[in-house]
């Protein structure tokens, strides 16, 4: 029988990312003009906009590029540990991931529609429309970044995201294999809870890893634009925005990471409290217990991190100015 527990880790990974593109698109509402209020519209330097963009441009890709791997290795890891788990764990972990994918690529379809398109104008389309407006001459770039056009700009914008999350999904249903109810019946408890912390361990690690590579790829974008402005005013404004959407999704991220392994924490720690009435329980291993104090702080350190990378948005651009 299906286990309706299961749905938390179906829908809490996505939760986070339906909840931004749902403000975005209500900000967006409220200033449907929002692209012609860029900055970058009105004062672009005129020489040497295709070399200074293709400098920032391959910084990206780099950056990309690296966010893309982190994700393909975490994906591969977790696949290696899922295929030792029995099958019953390895059935709840496709269905969770299978899931997930669905229900992203539902949320993917209705964020493209013009009613709901707020969070994908913020993600990508001002970013590029600002780039377009510079006159670049290369040959990335659509004609018109709001007609949902295919270009080699928008795939290589498309695919870290992509990458990103395919990785949180397989983590999600990773770890959702670890939080299972334990039974009377299950042979060697302690080794089971030893092997089921390790597991935790590993895909909070690598959630956190891909949510905080995938901020840093974020940063990167999202400075494109930058070195294209001319005046200083104008500069500082497109700067600002550059950095309150690293913080913006940075602060998602986070949240994603939380609701993947907080609710999840939490049931079986109240389960084995249950549980341990019937047998003779082993002590939970820290990995597994939110309430081990060390466990708690290295869990909202590690959580946090994509929020932090966020936050020193203006960090990086006093260093990089600097350069």
């Amino acid at each position: 029988m299906f286990d309706l527990r299961v749905l938390i880790w179906i829908v809490a990974p996505v939760a986070p990312l339906v909840a931004a593109l749902v403000l975005l698109n209500v900000i967006d509402a409220g200033q449907s003009n929002f692209v012609n209020l860029l900055p970058a519209t009105t004062s672009l330097i005129d020489s040497g906009r295709d070399l200074t963009f293709f400098s920032h441009y391959v910084s990206y890709l780099g950056v990309a590029l690296f966010h893309v791997a982190a994700c393909m290795t975490a994906i591969v890891v977790l696949l290696i540990q899922l295929k030792g788990l029995p099958r019953s764990a390895r059935d709840q972990a496709l269905i969770v991931a299978g899931a997930i994918l669905v229900l992203l690529a539902i949320v993917g379809a209705i964020a493209r529609t013009d009613q709901f398109d707020g969070g994908l104008n913020f993600a990508y389309r001002y970013t590029c429309a600002a780039l377009n407006a510079a006159g670049l001459g290369m040959p990335v770039f659509p004609k018109s970044c709001f007609k949902g056009q295919l270009s080699a700009f928008a795939v290589l914008s498309l695919v870290p995201l992509m990458a990103g999350l395919v990785a949180a999904a397989m983590a999600a249903a990773v770890a959702s294999t670890a939080y299972r109810p334990l039974t009377t019946q299950t042979k060697d408890i302690d080794a089971e809870l030893d092997r089921r912390a390790q597991l935790v361990a590993l895909a909070f690690k690598s959630t956190s890893l891909v949510m905080v590579t995938s901020v840093l790829a974020q940063v990167q974008f999202y400075r494109l634009p930058l070195p294209l402005i001319k005046t200083e005013l104008d500069l500082n404004l497109m700067t600002g925005y550059a950095q309150s959407m690293t913080l913006f999704w940075g602060v998602v991220f986070s949240l994603t990471i939380i609701a993947v392994f907080g609710p999840g924490a939490l049931m079986l720690q109240r389960h084995l409290r249950d549980l341990r009435g019937s047998i003779d329980m082993p002590d939970i291993p820290s990995g597994l217990d939110p309430s081990s104090v060390r466990q708690q702080m290295v869990n909202i350190l590690t959580s946090l991190a994509p929020l932090l990378i966020g936050a020193s948005g203006s960090i990086l651009e006093t260093i990089s100015g600097a350069l």
